[in-house]
């Protein structure tokens, strides 16, 4: 089968796109591992986003164990919505737990 790399993504439960989307731009021999944060229905709410991003440690132990190189947060305003200093305190959250690299679609172009 070859080398194989392993991609972890979180995003909400009712996203339907972006793992389709995510995988049209995946090269061979990787594959994709999701998890899905729960979201309340409803508005887009502080509240709502905030209890989606108290989900992140949990979804990285759990993409940890499927043994992912890096963890994407698909969930671009869980990332932004509290500025820069947030979305970076929210890939270490991230990245203390599941011991790999994380990024988000705000700071992916960034070092």
């Amino acid at each position: 089968m070859g080398l194989q790399r392993r991609v972890g993504l979180m995003i909400t439960a009712a996203n339907a796109t972006f793992e389709p989307d995510f995988m049209l731009a995946m090269a061979k021999g990787i594959t994709l591992h999701s998890h899905r944060l729960w979201r309340p229905p409803g508005v887009e709410s502080r509240s709502n986003v905030d209890a989606v991003n108290g989900a992140v440690e949990e979804a990285a132990r759990y993409l940890s164990r499927a043994k992912v190189e890096v963890i994407a947060y698909g969930y671009a305003t869980g990332s932004f919505y509290r500025g820069v200093e947030h979305d970076k305190r929210l890939i270490a959250r991230i990245e203390r737990v599941a011991r790999v690299p994380g990024r988000d679609r705000v700071m992916s172009t960034q070092p």
